[in-house]
């Protein structure tokens, strides 16, 4: 057992399963970025963002493979990425369910999860409503505009916040163009309450990742149109901004500003409100 053949082949091995880790680490990195990139300016109809989601998924399974034959051979240094990776935004149903879409790297790309889902896209479409919508209840005899207008009609959505939100902006833009008032309430707290209040929350709940949270701020990408709620944490030696509707930037890319109020992302201001009513901060992670 102890003979140079067997030596010479257990190095081989040894050798092609940290040659195809380093590998798979390199492609899966590449793809992360592109599909981090793509979520920086890329609405969720795009087409090239959920080829890279699908590319990096594919990559992410062939990285599993990678680590696992590599497990006996070194320690596991790579298996964060996959865990980073998934805690990003993914592609959703155009037709507002929330439901993420189950893609592929080649072939045609999908818009909607399901068959139900594309007819009820339709529906609107042929009512003249937005094609996207939050979830109804069921309505009985009430027209389908009437129960969009009505705030108790609707069911909560399912899933990635920062793509859902795009995905319902013409329907918001509809909504609050025919419901009340656009300019939002003040907000009665300061997000220097919020950093306070989140800090207490991962002392008592997550204290490993109190290391890495510094702040929560109100800030502008220069990929995006909005002011959103962010929370400032620091990864592998930089300083990221995650906003509350999934998106993530470098905070060196990132106006600041300290005040609560300038905050006019829909998502990330339906949070404020939810925390404004029964100051939940788990609606902050």
């Amino acid at each position: 057992m102890n003979s140079p053949t067997v030596r010479r082949q257990l190095a081989e091995h040894r050798s092609s399963a940290l040659m195809r880790l380093r590998r798979a680490v390199d492609t899966f990195a590449k793809a992360e970025d592109e599909y981090r990139n793509a979520l920086d300016w890329a609405p969720n109809s795009s087409v090239k963002l959920k080829r890279a989601y699908a590319t990096m998924t594919r990559l992410g399974s062939e990285l599993g493979d990678a680590i696992e034959a590599a497990k006996g051979y070194s320690l596991d240094e790579n298996g964060w990425r996959l865990r980073d990776a998934d805690h990003l935004d993914r592609p959703v149903c155009s037709c507002g369910c929330g439901v993420p879409l189950t893609l592929k790297s080649s072939g045609r790309v999908r818009e909607y999860a399901s068959a139900s889902c594309r007819m009820s896209a339709l529906r609107r479409r042929r009512s003249g409503l937005p094609e996207a919508t939050p979830r109804l209840k069921p309505g009985g005899r009430a027209k389908l505009i009437t129960r969009l207008g009505r705030r108790d009609y609707w069911l909560p959505g399912g899933a990635s916040p920062g793509l859902q939100a795009d995905v319902l902006k013409p329907f918001w833009r509809w909504w609050l163009g025919d419901h009340g008032d656009q300019t939002p309430p003040t907000i009665p707290f300061t997000l220097d309450f919020l950093t306070k209040r989140y800090k207490a929350l991962l002392v008592a709940e997550a204290p490993a990742e109190l290391k890495k949270f510094l702040a929560v701020s109100a800030g502008r990408s220069q990929h995006s149109m909005r002011t959103h709620l962010l929370y400032m944490q620091r990864t592998h030696g930089t300083v990221y901004a995650d906003s509350r509707c999934g998106r993530r930037w470098r905070a060196s890319t990132v106006a600041m500003s300290a005040d609560i109020n300038t905050i006019n992302c829909i998502h990330c201001r339906g949070v404020l409100m939810r925390i404004e009513r029964g100051l939940d901060l788990d609606q902050l992670t």
